[in-house]
């Protein structure tokens, strides 16, 4: 009375996609009211999340599909305030499915069910599978760095990963304000490198950097059971300012650090503090500062709004748009028509004051729309998922505010060549009603 696994997703996994498990019995299936049991359990718990029961098809083995029960288990983590490495709980858990089978005596016989007692264990977290790549399964393989045994769980330009001396000219400066938080979420390999990573400060003026204005702070990542492990890591200023009081204080200075690097071996990846630069990129003999790519410094580095969305990891992206943010208000109005004469009076005098309609109830419905820069072909790619994403935020000063995005199509950049100069138009209303000051 056993029951085989001979085909189950690869682990980690994404929670939205197909997740088929294929079992095979030990010669019992021609039992009466033969079907095979699948019992769905988080690793280390002893609450049953969910049972389920399959009869064996033709080929006489059984087919699970547990994609909709993890989905229902998990969460988003809201990282956007960490100081330092932190393990999501609720976006990433790992599942124990153990397999049995259940059957009778006789086609009238109450059914005995023969529980799993082996466990199959699953890593999952809430991101997606193109379903066009050719497999049910997240290519984790794909998109691990063999040099650096770690990856990045966003697609935005500004973490394409370099390592070491190496540069690229593919990598975009990530423009942030010195008043932002933010973070990202990243892959660790069963390789014990890389450990951490390092985070060094620089300020940029006139073309030139100036070094050593604040000591590096090195983060360490988590690390259970010897699996794959993710680690969300601080990233926006105030996040690194919770860290250390030097950057702090440091950050707050509008002529303390402007910019600063993560290095490791994860690769590196630089942030720029656009609102206390000076616009000038640094000439050659700087290293990667000198080779990736900058944006020109906006116009208005106060008026921006900064979005924050689920991407397709199931984790935080982040993107600042500097351009005017308009509103559109559609207001609802209730009248009711008045009698214009007086009928309980003795006389009814004209009175110009009264009123022949009356409106006893208003409500007001606010929708934002705010235009991105001109954008290329990567972050065009990138930002589809802010419109497609199923959690999104603005940051209005230290706190995330809950929208939703309300473009009912939109229109991908598909050819750079032809079309050089795109740009998006986000339509978003509050998710709590019109109370939202942006």
């Amino acid at each position: 009375m056993s029951v085989t696994v001979i085909q189950q997703p690869t682990t980690p996994n994404a929670a939205y996609t197909k997740l088929p498990f294929v079992v095979s019995g030990s010669g019992t299936t021609s039992n009466p009211q033969y079907s095979y049991v699948m019992d769905v359990y988080e690793k280390g718990g002893t609450t049953l999340l969910s049972r389920q029961f399959t009869v064996p098809n033709p080929a006489g083995v059984g087919v699970f599909e547990p994609s909709t029960i993890i989905q229902g288990n998990l969460q988003f983590d809201y990282f956007w305030k960490v100081s330092t490495p932190t393990a999501p709980t609720s976006s990433v858990k790992v599942f124990d499915l153990r397999f049995g089978e259940a059957y009778g005596t006789s086609t009238s016989s109450s059914v005995t069910i023969y529980t799993g007692s082996i466990s199959n264990y699953l890593q999952v977290f809430p991101g997606t599978v193109d379903p066009n790549e050719g497999s049910y399964n997240f290519n984790t393989s794909s998109i691990l760095l063999p040099e650096s045994g770690a990856m990045y769980f966003t697609n935005s330009p500004n973490f394409y990963p370099i390592s070491g001396s190496q540069t690229t000219l593919e990598q975009e400066v990530m423009y942030i304000n010195s008043t932002d938080w933010g973070s990202i979420t990243m892959l660790k390999d069963t390789d014990p490198s890389p450990s951490g990573m390092a985070t060094a400060g620089y300020k940029i003026e006139s073309g030139s950097i100036s070094t050593n204005l604040v000591p590096n702070i090195t983060m360490y990542f988590e690390f259970v059971d010897g699996r794959r492990e993710f680690n969300t890591l601080p990233v926006g200023p105030q996040n690194l300012a919770l860290t250390s009081s030097a950057w702090s204080a440091s950050i707050a200075d509008p002529n303390g650090i402007n910019t600063y690097q993560f290095f490791g071996d994860a690769g590196s990846f630089i942030v720029l503090l656009v609102d206390k630069w000076d616009g000038t990129k640094p000439g050659l003999g700087y290293g990667e500062y000198s080779n990736v790519k900058y944006l020109p410094k906006p116009c208005n580095t106060q008026e921006y709004t900064r979005f924050a969305w689920i991407n397709r990891y199931g984790f935080w992206d982040y993107y600042n748009i500097y351009n005017p943010l308009k509103r559109s208000s559609e207001v609802q109005r209730n009248t009711v028509e008045l009698p214009r004469v007086d009928y309980s009076s003795n006389l009814s005098p004209y009175n110009i004051n009264s009123r022949g309609s009356l409106q006893y109830y208003t409500d007001y419905d606010d929708t934002y729309t705010i235009d991105t820069n001109y954008i290329g072909q990567d972050f065009n790619t990138w930002l589809e998922q802010l419109l497609d994403s199923p959690s999104v935020y603005i940051q209005r000063g230290d706190e995330f505010v809950p929208v939703i995005i309300t473009n009912s199509s939109y229109t991908a950049l598909t050819n750079e060549n032809r079309q050089k100069l795109f740009n998006y138009t986000i339509t978003f209303r509050p998710a709590k009603g019109r109370n939202l000051t942006l």
